[in-house]
C-alpha cells in the first residue's frame, strides 16, 4: 500500500512538474531538509503543514491525498477549518461503524484513548503516518478524512 506521504510528494511533483524533492521543495514553503526527511520516511507532514501546502496551492486539502490526482482549475479550492472537518469526519465514522472500547480493533496501530483524543479535537499532532493508521483501521482512504462535506457548521 502506498503511504500518504508519498502520494502527496508525487502529486506536489506532478503539479509543479518537478523531478527531484530538491526542486520541489522550492516550490512550496518547507525547507529542502524538510521535504527530504518526508521522502524518507524520518518525518511525516503534520496535518498543520498540509493544509499550509493546501492554502498555499489554493486547493482543498483533501485533493493532495488522493492517488494520481491531477490538480487542475477543477479541483475544489481551499477553505478553512480543516481540523473541525477531521474531527467531524471522524465522529461520523465512529457512529456508523458503531466503535467503542470493545469493539475497538486491536491491531489498530492507535490506541483508543488517542483515537478519543483526536475525535476530541486534540489533532495539533497528528501527521500523515498517523493518519494513515486512522484510515486502515476506519477502513477508509486517508484523503477520506480530510474531505470537505456539507456539515451542520458549514450551514451556520
Amino acid at each position: 500500500m502506498i503511504s500518504s506521504v508519498e502520494i502527496l510528494l508525487d502529486n506536489l511533483q506532478r503539479y509543479y512538474s518537478c523531478s527531484s524533492y530538491r526542486s520541489l521543495s522550492k516550490k512550496i514553503p518547507f525547507s529542502v531538509n524538510v521535504v527530504l526527511n518526508w521522502s524518507s520516511g524520518r518525518t511525516y507532514p503534520s496535518i498543520k503543514q498540509i493544509d499550509r501546502i493546501a492554502f498555499f496551492i489554493g486547493i482543498d486539502a483533501s485533493h493532495l491525498l488522493i492517488p494520481d490526482n491531477c490538480i487542475n482549475i477543477d479541483t475544489p479550492p481551499w477553505k478553512d477549518r480543516l481540523n473541525e472537518t477531521i474531527v467531524y469526519n471522524l465522529g461520523k465514522i465512529k457512529c456508523e461503524k458503531a466503535l467503542t472500547e470493545s469493539t475497538y480493533p486491536d491491531n489498530a496501530g492507535i490506541t483508543y484513548r488517542a483515537f478519543l483524543y483526536y475525535l476530541n479535537g486534540h489533532i495539533s499532532n497528528l501527521n500523515l503516518s498517523k493518519l494513515d493508521k486512522l484510515a486502515i483501521m476506519l477502513d477508509v482512504k486517508p484523503y477520506q478524512l480530510l474531505e470537505r462535506r456539507e456539515t451542520d457548521y458549514e450551514k451556520s
